[in-house]
């Protein structure tokens, strides 16, 4: 009866999103807004009512493909790409879920959380470094940096990890600690891998 009860309901929703259909393909601006809220609405009984995971997927999918913005589809899709384990279709909604949120800061809290996930569950860092760097793009702060820089270390990519270093030198809100140990590391690349004597110098030199 229950299972009758929900078809009933996506029958009726379906109905609704024809009529709207009908009233787009008539100019009516409105409707298209209208259409993804049912469409959401019958994904969403597909997935937590009906349990046709199969279904509400490719549905969800079909919302983000034509309404890249629709929070609530982009996150019942990575939740079922992380049971999945299908972690490059995850990484790709949470970065379209992150270009979604207005706030810069709230969108990087996102990378920055989802960053942790990556490192986590997937236990590849540079994986997670798409993430790291466009969190540091929407907000300049330290955790972004130095994993970064930490990354740009393990691959070592020594051209962007100087660059990185005299970002951190600069960085007002990095610790005299943490900004001493990059530019200890700073100069033995330049010297060791960029063969740069002077910045060598010059940066060891800012630790005194």
């Amino acid at each position: 009866a229950k299972l009758r009860k929900w078809q009933n309901i996506l029958d009726i929703l379906q109905t609704r999103t024809d009529i709207l259909e009908v009233a787009e393909q008539q100019g009516d601006h409105l409707a298209t807004e209208q259409r993804i809220g049912l469409l959401v609405q019958r994904a969403d009984i597909l997935q937590n009512q009906l349990r046709k995971a199969d279904d509400a997927q490719e549905l969800y999918e079909s919302i983000v493909e034509e309404s890249p913005r629709e929070l609530k589809s982009l996150d019942a899709l990575s939740q079922i790409y992380e049971r999945k384990r299908d972690w490059e279709r995850w990484a790709q909604v949470r970065l379209q879920s992150a270009e979604a949120i207005d706030i810069p800061e709230e969108s990087a809290a996102q990378l920055r959380g989802d960053a942790l996930i990556i490192e986590k569950k997937v236990r590849q860092p540079a994986f997670a470094l798409r993430f790291w760097e466009r969190a540091l793009e929407l907000e300049d702060e330290p955790k972004s940096l130095l994993a970064i820089a930490s990354i740009y270390e393990a691959q070592q990519s020594w051209v962007q990890l100087d660059e990185l270093i005299s970002h951190i030198d600069q960085h007002p809100d990095i610790d005299e600690t943490t900004r001493v140990t990059w530019l200890q590391k700073g100069g033995t690349l330049a010297l060791d891998n960029l063969d740069d004597r002077d910045k060598a110098l010059e940066r060891w030199y800012a630790i005194i």
